[in-house]
């Protein structure tokens, strides 16, 4: 299997420096310059809104990364989708966080392609094994965090468990993400989830009459079966 690469924020940065500073140069030959794959670099171009003409060359212009609410074009879905098919190795919310996607986002281009795509060309994962023991040593950026307590706040109908599920994090991870949260948060801004479980079994209370009727019945009880052992007594001259 072969081993991904992670690039640090600063090399992103100065990578797409170097792009807007040599508007000559096509994006491949940045790529192999830099030794980074075409569809990485082509999703961080993207994702910086630098524009590409039909060419593939850069235009020039200011870079801006993509804000909240930032809506991606066609482009950007289709080397997205190209990237998660030459890793099959990897999860969807790894490569999210590689290409500095929303999980969420990545997760319905996904879907929406794999419901018109033929079988042979479906999106599967691959690697899940692997990924699950991998996850004990998992190092989850600050992005994935954020991403993570966003997802919790949207979600109040779900549980932990099944979020953390969805997005491939431990649940004791999540749980102390939420924890720290709240401890910096706002009162107002604090997440409150209900617990959930076997609901406790309402007991109710005999009445006085309940409690009167049921000691006579204990009573009488005892009564018939002292005189059953007198009988059985007597029958022996004991």
């Amino acid at each position: 299997m072969p081993k991904r690469k992670s690039y640090d924020q600063p090399f992103k940065e100065e990578t797409i420096q170097y792009v807007r500073d040599h508007p000559e140069m096509s994006v491949k030959a940045i790529a192999n310059e830099r030794g980074v794959s075409f569809s990485t670099l082509n999703l961080w171009i993207r994702n910086y809104n630098l524009s590409v003409d039909a060419n593939q060359k850069i235009q020039r212009g200011g870079v801006a990364p993509s804000g909240t609410g930032f809506r991606h074009d066609a482009k950007t879905k289709e080397a997205a989708l190209q990237y998660v098919r030459e890793h099959p190795e990897m999860s969807v919310k790894q490569i999210a966080d590689a290409l500095q996607l929303s999980f969420s986002t990545l997760s319905v281009w996904i879907r929406k392609y794999n419901e018109s795509a033929p079988a042979k060309m479906k999106l599967r994962k691959k690697g899940k094994t692997s990924q699950k023991k991998g996850m004990r040593r998992a190092r989850y950026t600050n992005h994935t965090k954020e991403e993570a307590i966003m997802y919790v706040r949207q979600h109040p109908e779900m549980s932990m468990r099944d979020i953390a599920a969805r997005l491939e994090v431990k649940f004791s991870s999540l749980n102390l993400w939420i924890r720290k949260y709240n401890e910096t948060a706002a009162p107002e801004d604090r997440i409150v989830r209900e617990r959930r479980g076997r609901k406790k079994k309402v007991v109710e209370l005999p009445t006085e009459n309940e409690e009167l009727l049921a000691l006579r019945e204990e009573n009488k009880k005892l009564r018939e079966m002292l005189e059953a052992i007198r009988a059985t007594l007597s029958m022996y001259h004991l």
